[in-house]
């Protein structure tokens, strides 16, 4: 069976765009199509606005641009006589908010040939050839059967069609009307005989045919009635209307390459979420082809929803992804009552139906109403909560001409502080929050500035959002905005809330932003922040609960302090109970110069005011408190070594081959060798994935395990965290670290000991634990069977017994 975190089953512009979205944060997923290959027609053309903006945020707005054109000029002739001429929409410039304010058109194989290219350079490939034949959900994911095998997954995503198999499978209401008397046949030709400089329309009656340049290609569109004699070949038909309607021989229609009857269809789903499995595109709602509607508001469903399920996915509350169904089905109806309307006009014939303006750009398309939108200011502004965040033209600290979307592009949440004076509250927020936040303070000239500043050089911003001094604009990551405030602790409530974490500070009653206290000795100066309920202490994040003697449990090396979530929940009964992420880890910021990491867990007791803790390290996370109790063992009261590395040991050759064969190879060697030195312009996530996917294998399940071994919460938050340490190791220069040679020292360890050993780890780490057992005075083995490299997770019961027991003996 193989399993992943989202399976989409369609590989149209909307699968491929959440596609594409999953696979920038990360997310394990599988795209499938049942088609043997690509589709090949220009159906849906015209790319809107709001389009055009999620694809540059998507990194394909320049094959995009140059793949397409404006709408060109019409024609519609009496025989040679022009009797009309126009364009839908007459051309404007771009203006400091919209960088894009005309509709572009390309067509629509070359829209998905552009998204899969791009799907590619993410690390991501469509599986052809592949259907879906049925599914079945429960509480923890959806177990799905393809005509290629049987695929469990955490969510199933239906975007294949109108004729959804997963809308049926699911057995969701598709209410709306197909009106089988308003009909078009719609094909792609290779036509001789007329130049490319306009299209084309000649009427007879209430007949006609159009012909029309096909952008970036050289191919034409022709539109007539369908054929009533459906034994004519369409290419045959096509050539003799032409010619009928325009009365002009020498054009041919030589051949045609692709064809569609379309039939005015408009329907619009009963739900498009139920349980773990979502509808987007076609398979949620269907529109007629006028104003362009439906191919872009199915590229707008996958944008949603990539960074709502990815944040799901990473433990944010359910509500978060519950919201992709009211936001989109209220954005379905308005372009479906558009596209409606526009119809109407063409069936009545009015003067004006071939006209398109702004309403058609999706620019306006809001989530006002929506769950996630919150404005809290006394008067609106020219935006709200829940609008399009426009863009604008602004300056960085460093005096590069900018503009907001720039900040923008990318899968973070962006926070604009209007005001020099937030800048130690935005310095708080980025060192808490960020990567998943950035946060910038908003200036004006003469105003200071600082790395996270961004000039409001011309004033666009401040007017185009409406913002004074005091003003916080929260803006998601699919470029609308959230939250406007008045004030900082109103962005930590809304974040928190939506993020799962508490949003009171420690510190009850002290303002926003606060710079806590530290509990710090005299003899030493370590700066303390606190957000919400994690603590920066040197940029160090930590969590602390409960009271008594303290606690202090060090992540492993391919984890954070996320892996200690069930240690956490049972000491803190008896015990301060402190966590905390190395440095370049989890919530922590990046190493500056020479990292020592023993100083740093020193450096969290200090801060905490903690004069003496058991430490608990794993994997590496135990090299650095031996080394702690070498340099400071008054401060240690015991150790825990729980699958622990070991400075100054030198691993078998035996193990660095197989990491090599077994990790390192998933990975081409040349873009390995660039991520390990810090020179890749860029990290790709597929590689992220295959990389953390086998180190996860080898390590964490054990090399003689596979992952139906471990619990599938176990393995999933592994997978996540290894993830996240490539991630970020590889996005940095390399960095400098400084270890004491522990191995010859172990001797002079004299406080209580507990090795913890799991039998399925790799050989090479057990016998570091037989090392550690036989040489530290007072030490004692615990060997836990069929258990992998991070016992804490895998095994949190008897690892929490251990602990209460080892407790239990201590002298304080």
């Amino acid at each position: 069976m193989t399993r992943t975190d989202v399976l989409i089953v369609g590989a149209g512009p909307t699968g491929l765009t959440l596609a594409c979205e999953l696979a920038a944060r990360g997310v394990a997923f599988l795209i499938v199509d049942r088609a043997t290959r690509f589709f090949g027609g220009s159906r849906a053309d015209g790319i809107q606005p709001r389009t055009m903006e999620v694809f540059a945020d998507l990194g394909v707005i320049d094959p995009i641009l140059a793949s397409g054109g404006l709408d060109l000029l019409l024609r519609a002739y009496r025989g040679d006589q022009v009797v009309w001429e126009g364009q839908m929409a007459e051309p404007v410039e771009p203006t400091p908010s919209v960088p894009y304010p005309n509709t572009w058109f390309v067509p629509q194989f070359r829209t998905e040939e552009i998204l899969r290219e791009r799907l590619s350079e993410l690390g991501g490939r469509v599986e052809t050839a592949t259907e879906l034949t049925g599914f079945t959900q429960d509480a923890d994911g959806v177990t799905a059967v393809l005509s290629s095998g049987t695929v469990r997954a955490r969510y199933l995503v239906g975007a294949d069609g109108g004729r959804s198999t997963v809308r049926k499978r699911l057995g969701v209401a598709f209410p709306g009307e197909t009106d089988e008397s308003t009909t078009t046949l719609f094909a792609d030709a290779h036509v001789d005989g007329v130049d490319r400089s306009h299209g084309r329309i000649w009427q007879a009656g209430d007949d006609g045919v159009m012909l029309a340049p096909l952008a970036g290609s050289d191919l034409f569109v022709v539109t007539a009635r369908p054929p009533e004699d459906e034994d004519e070949p369409i290419r045959d038909y096509l050539r003799r209307k032409v010619i009928e309607a325009s009365g002009r021989s020498e054009i041919r229609v030589r051949e045609v390459t692709w064809h569609t009857t379309w039939r005015a269809n408009s329907r619009l789903a009963e739900r498009f979420m139920v349980g773990r499995v979502l509808l987007a595109g076609d398979a949620g709602h269907v529109h007629p082809p006028t104003g362009g509607q439906g191919m872009n508001t199915g590229i707008q469903d996958g944008y949603n929803l990539g960074w709502k399920l990815a944040a799901t996915l990473a433990g944010a509350p359910a509500s978060l992804l519950d919201s992709y169904e009211p936001e989109r089905m209220a954005a379905a109806r308005a372009a479906l009552e558009l596209s409606t309307r526009l119809l109407d006009k063409h069936r009545r014939g009015d003067d004006d139906a071939h006209v398109r303006g702004a309403e058609v750009h999706q620019l306006a398309l809001n989530y006002r109403e929506g769950p996630l939108s919150r404005d809290e200011r006394a008067a609106p502004g020219p935006v709200t909560a829940g609008d399009r965040a426009p863009d604008a033209p602004a300056t960085a600290a460093d005096g590069r001409p900018i503009r907001l979307f720039d900040l923008l592009r990318g899968p973070h949440w962006t926070l604009l502080a209007f005001g020099a004076a937030h800048a130690p509250a935005v310095a708080v927020m980025n060192a808490t929050y960020g990567p998943a936040l950035r946060a910038h303070t908003v200036t004006v000239p003469g105003e200071p500035v600082g790395d996270d500043t961004v000039l409001d050089t011309a004033g666009h911003l401040r007017t185009g959002y409406g913002a004074g001094d005091g003003t916080w604009v929260l803006i998601r990551p699919d470029g609308y905005i959230g939250l406007i405030a008045e004030a900082a602790d109103r962005v930590v409530a809304y974040w928190t809330a939506l993020h799962g974490q508490a949003a009171r500070a420690r510190t009850a009653g002290s303002p926003w932003p606060e710079v806590c206290r530290s509990r710090t000795r005299p003899e030493k100066r370590t700066s303390a922040r606190t957000l919400g309920d994690v603590r920066m202490i040197d940029g160090l994040a930590c969590d602390e609960t409960g009271e008594g003697p303290a606690v202090v449990l060090v992540h492993a090396g391919i984890a954070d302090r996320r892996m200690w979530r069930h240690q956490r929940d049972e000491l803190s009964a008896r015990h301060r109970t402190i966590s905390y992420d190395w440095r370049g880890y989890g919530e922590s910021a990046d190493p500056a110069g020479e990292l020592v990491h023993h100083e740093d867990l020193l450096r969290v007791l200090d801060g905490l005011g903690v004069q003496r803790a058991l430490l608990v390290g794993t994997s590496m996370g135990g090299s650095h408190a031996v080394e702690a109790a070498l340099v400071a063992p008054h401060r240690v009261a015991g150790l825990v070594l729980i699958s622990s590395g070991l400075s100054g040991h030198t691993w078998p050759e035996e193990m660095i081959a197989q990491a090599r064969e077994r990790v390192h190879s998933t990975v081409p060697a040349d873009r390995l060798a660039r991520y390990g030195s810090g020179t890749a312009d860029t990290v790709l996530p597929g590689d992220l994935d295959a990389f953390a996917r086998a180190h996860a294998l080898w390590q964490v399940a054990g090399p003689d395990r596979g992952s139906d071994d471990l619990d599938p919460e176990v393995w999933d938050l592994a997978f996540v965290m290894m993830r996240r340490v490539f991630e970020r190791s590889w996005s940095r220069p390399p960095v400098t670290e400084r270890h004491l040679s522990a191995k010859d020292r172990l001797r002079e360890i004299s406080c209580p000991t507990l090795v913890i050993n799991g039998l399925s780890d790799v050989p090479g780490i057990q016998a570091v634990s037989e090392l550690l057992a036989e040489e530290i005075r007072n030490a004692r083995r615990l060997d836990l069977p069929a258990t992998g490299h991070l016992p804490p997770l895998e095994r949190p019961a008897e690892v929490n017994a251990a602990l209460t027991g080892f407790l239990g003996d201590l002298s304080w």
